[in-house]
């Protein structure tokens, strides 16, 4: 028994308060377990909508995510751009990061 200071053969706890600890350690791997099911679930959810899509609607998706990419891409190229001119006329950019960090990390990768 615990409160007898006697560990339990079956179980291998040495106290109450390890016992309340791995019940609690398993609660948590139990609810984490649970979070990642509902968002599969979300996902086959999304995925069988998708099948029932028209064929107009998968072709306006499929504009939607290549003007998405694109769009990103030109942000990417533009930024990158502005950068390298930064980097080139010696000008800080206060805004690219917390207090131009990320500007300072760019201009020392080369390096």
């Amino acid at each position: 028994d615990f409160e007898d200071g006697k560990a339990k053969a079956f179980h291998k706890l040495e106290s109450a308060e390890q016992a309340v600890q791995i019940v609690k350690e398993a609660e948590a791997a139990v609810e984490e377990v649970k979070a990642s099911i509902d968002a599969e679930k979300e996902r086959i959810k999304a995925f069988k909508k998708r099948t029932k899509m028209t064929r107009s609607e998968k072709e306006d998706d499929a504009l939607r995510d290549i003007r998405k990419k694109y769009c990103f891409k030109l942000y990417e190229s533009v930024y990158r751009y502005g950068r390298e001119r930064a980097k080139q006329k010696g000008w800080r950019r206060p805004w690219d990061g917390p207090d131009g960090e990320a500007f300072v990390k760019y201009q020392n990768e080369g390096r």
